[in-house]
Protein backbone atom coordinates (compact mmCIF):
# COMPACT_ATOMS: atom_id res chain seq x y z
CA UNK A 1 0.00 0.00 0.00
CA UNK A 2 1.60 3.27 -1.05
CA UNK A 3 2.44 5.49 1.93
CA UNK A 4 1.00 3.00 4.41
CA UNK A 5 2.38 0.56 6.94
CA UNK A 6 1.82 -3.08 7.57
CA UNK A 7 2.34 -5.30 10.58
CA UNK A 8 2.09 -9.08 10.76
CA UNK A 9 1.01 -10.80 13.98
CA UNK A 10 1.62 -14.49 14.63
CA UNK A 11 -0.10 -16.43 17.41
CA UNK A 12 1.25 -19.49 19.22
CA UNK A 13 -0.48 -21.81 16.77
CA UNK A 14 1.28 -20.23 13.80
CA UNK A 15 -1.83 -18.42 12.52
CA UNK A 16 -1.17 -14.95 11.25
CA UNK A 17 -3.03 -11.79 10.45
CA UNK A 18 -1.87 -8.62 8.78
CA UNK A 19 -2.70 -5.08 9.80
CA UNK A 20 -2.33 -2.42 7.13
CA UNK A 21 -2.94 1.31 7.28
CA UNK A 22 -2.86 4.40 5.16
CA UNK A 23 -1.71 7.70 6.60
CA UNK A 24 -5.28 8.19 7.85
CA UNK A 25 -4.96 4.98 9.82
CA UNK A 26 -1.58 5.86 11.33
CA UNK A 27 -3.01 6.55 14.78
CA UNK A 28 -4.77 3.19 14.76
CA UNK A 29 -1.56 1.51 13.69
CA UNK A 30 0.39 3.12 16.53
CA UNK A 31 -2.28 2.10 19.04
CA UNK A 32 -2.08 -1.50 17.78
CA UNK A 33 1.70 -1.53 18.17
CA UNK A 34 1.50 -0.06 21.67
CA UNK A 35 -1.19 -2.61 22.63
CA UNK A 36 0.94 -5.47 21.33
CA UNK A 37 4.02 -4.26 23.21
CA UNK A 38 2.05 -3.73 26.43
CA UNK A 39 0.48 -7.19 26.11
CA UNK A 40 3.92 -8.76 25.83
CA UNK A 41 5.16 -6.70 28.78
CA UNK A 42 2.22 -7.75 30.97
CA UNK A 43 2.57 -11.43 30.04
CA UNK A 44 6.32 -11.25 30.63
CA UNK A 45 5.81 -9.48 33.96
CA UNK A 46 3.31 -12.07 35.15
CA UNK A 47 5.65 -14.89 34.13
CA UNK A 48 8.58 -13.21 35.90
CA UNK A 49 6.52 -12.63 39.06
CA UNK A 50 5.32 -16.23 39.01
CA UNK A 51 8.89 -17.49 38.60
CA UNK A 52 10.16 -15.29 41.42
CA UNK A 53 7.39 -16.50 43.72
CA UNK A 54 8.10 -20.13 42.91
CA UNK A 55 11.79 -20.31 43.60
CA UNK A 56 13.59 -23.47 44.63
CA UNK A 57 12.61 -22.98 48.29
CA UNK A 58 8.88 -23.13 47.54
CA UNK A 59 6.86 -26.11 46.45
CA UNK A 60 3.20 -26.58 45.54
CA UNK A 61 3.10 -29.85 47.42
CA UNK A 62 1.28 -31.54 50.26
CA UNK A 63 4.07 -30.73 52.74
CA UNK A 64 4.60 -27.02 51.98
CA UNK A 65 3.61 -24.48 54.64
CA UNK A 66 4.00 -20.74 55.14
CA UNK A 67 3.39 -18.25 57.96
CA UNK A 68 0.54 -15.87 57.18
CA UNK A 69 0.17 -12.20 58.17
CA UNK A 70 -1.27 -13.24 61.57
CA UNK A 71 1.79 -15.38 62.32
CA UNK A 72 -0.19 -18.60 61.82
CA UNK A 73 1.39 -21.55 60.00
CA UNK A 74 -0.83 -22.31 56.98
CA UNK A 75 -0.72 -25.11 54.44
CA UNK A 76 0.63 -23.78 51.13
CA UNK A 77 -1.23 -24.11 47.82
CA UNK A 78 -1.23 -27.60 46.37
CA UNK A 79 -2.48 -29.51 43.36
CA UNK A 80 -4.90 -32.38 43.95
CA UNK A 81 -7.47 -34.41 42.01
CA UNK A 82 -10.21 -33.36 44.42
CA UNK A 83 -10.72 -30.72 47.12
CA UNK A 84 -8.34 -31.46 50.01
CA UNK A 85 -9.59 -31.19 53.60
CA UNK A 86 -9.20 -27.62 54.83
CA UNK A 87 -8.94 -26.01 51.37
CA UNK A 88 -10.56 -22.56 51.33
CA UNK A 89 -10.32 -21.79 47.59
CA UNK A 90 -9.80 -23.41 44.19
CA UNK A 91 -7.39 -21.44 42.00
CA UNK A 92 -7.51 -20.86 38.22
CA UNK A 93 -4.40 -23.00 37.63
CA UNK A 94 -6.09 -25.97 39.35
CA UNK A 95 -4.32 -25.69 42.70
CA UNK A 96 -6.11 -25.45 46.04
CA UNK A 97 -5.44 -22.73 48.62
CA UNK A 98 -5.69 -22.97 52.38
CA UNK A 99 -5.50 -19.21 52.88
CA UNK A 100 -7.24 -17.80 55.95
CA UNK A 101 -7.72 -14.36 54.37
CA UNK A 102 -9.26 -13.55 51.01
CA UNK A 103 -6.74 -10.85 50.14
CA UNK A 104 -3.96 -12.34 48.01
CA UNK A 105 -5.51 -15.80 47.83
CA UNK A 106 -4.46 -17.54 44.58
CA UNK A 107 -2.63 -14.35 43.54
CA UNK A 108 0.21 -16.36 41.98
CA UNK A 109 -2.17 -18.99 40.65
CA UNK A 110 -4.37 -16.93 38.33
CA UNK A 111 -7.01 -15.89 40.87
CA UNK A 112 -9.85 -17.68 42.62
CA UNK A 113 -12.31 -19.87 40.70
CA UNK A 114 -14.33 -20.91 43.74
CA UNK A 115 -14.36 -20.10 47.46
CA UNK A 116 -15.14 -22.83 50.00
Amino acid sequence: MAGGRSLRFLDHGGSQFDFQTSFKGELMFRKAVVAAVLSLAVVGGVAATHSQHHDSSWSDSADAYYTNSDGVRVHGPMFADHKPDGATAHCVDGSYSFSQHRRGTCSYHGGVVQWY
